[in-house]
């Protein structure tokens, strides 16, 4: 006995007199006995291929790393939409919120107010 696997131009396979059926990343043990033609078909066109080998274990992917890099201050930022941003940067004058009310996308906003974040932090 041995084990298949789909074929590199098959999206999946069924075979309804064997009851064997296949999905992308699936091996199965072939079925002994006599074998239908559409399983014989299928071998010789490519569709389901000898599997060499032992099949991944299917486990969910881990967790990221709890040693994963932070998001930086700007990246974060970069998730806000425009009115957030507003709301972030309350603390700057009236002329810069003037300023910055002219601006209309998001982009440009956040660079204006990380451009003049350093006036205010010293």
């Amino acid at each position: 006995m041995y084990k298949v696997k789909l074929g590199p131009r098959a999206a999946s396979f069924s075979d309804p007199v064997s009851g064997l059926t296949l999905a992308p990343g699936d091996v199965k043990d072939f079925p002994t006995g006599t074998l239908s033609w559409i399983l014989k078909d299928a071998l010789r066109g490519g569709h389901i291929i000898k599997f060499k080998g032992e099949a991944a274990p299917t486990t969910a992917p881990e967790p990221p790393a709890a040693d994963s890099p932070e998001p930086t201050r700007e990246e974060e930022l970069a998730q806000l939409s425009h009115k957030e941003l507003d709301k972030r940067f309350d603390f700057i004058d009236d002329d810069h919120k003037a300023e910055a009310k002219k601006i209309k996308t998001r982009a440009k906003a956040l660079a204006f107010y990380l451009k003049i974040e350093g006036e205010y932090s010293e």
